[in-house]
């Protein structure tokens, strides 16, 4: 019994899935704290905000 297979595919799969749920944890903390910082929002705007972003 040798190794399985490796598909190159699903590593690519695997790849472009890590990255795009790190993007989306990302702007989830950053878009928010932007507005916050550059729009001067308050803490009553984050709905909107955190809406807009989706």
């Amino acid at each position: 019994m040798g190794r399985p297979p490796r598909n190159a595919n699903f590593r690519y799969l695997w790849a472009a899935q890590t990255i795009n749920r790190f993007g989306y944890d990302v702007a989830t903390v950053v878009i928010p704290l932007f507005a916050v910082q550059t729009l001067r929002a308050t803490p009553g705007h984050e709905p909107t905000v955190d809406a807009n972003a989706a």
